[in-house]
């Protein structure tokens, strides 16, 4: 991991989004900038401090990038948690991050888009 100027860690990492939902960050090649980098052990931890509110705002851009790249590639696809709301995708990465302390936020990230593209 490198840092950049005041954009914090970056890493590159490899991620086919549009593949099995089964994902790690192992099997991607993307520049990951920001708190996707953050375990789910400091996610959970920040949750409970009410001091997460970076970390949500990079779930939901990250969401926003996923669903944008998809609505270009096939228009109309681009609704990912669309049954859902705001919360209820934040509930989701605690579940994920208190089963996961030690993988990072990206990779459970990755799982939501997974679990998603079912309900779609």
């Amino acid at each position: 991991m490198k840092f950049i100027g005041r954009f914090g860690p970056i890493a590159a990492v490899a991620i086919p989004l549009c593949g099995v939902p089964q994902l790690s960050t192992a099997d991607v090649n993307a520049l990951v900038i920001g708190s996707g980098l953050d375990s789910c052990g400091a996610w959970t931890q920040d949750r409970r401090n009410n001091v997460a509110l970076g970390e949500e705002s990079w779930v939901a851009g990250f969401l926003s990038g996923v669903n944008t790249v998809y609505a270009a590639e096939t228009p109309g696809t681009g609704n990912l948690g669309q049954k859902t709301d705001y919360y209820g995708l934040m509930a989701w990465i605690d579940g994920y991050c208190q089963a996961h302390p030690l993988d990072d936020l990206l990779t459970a990230s990755i799982f939501l888009v997974g679990e998603l593209k079912k309900d779609r």
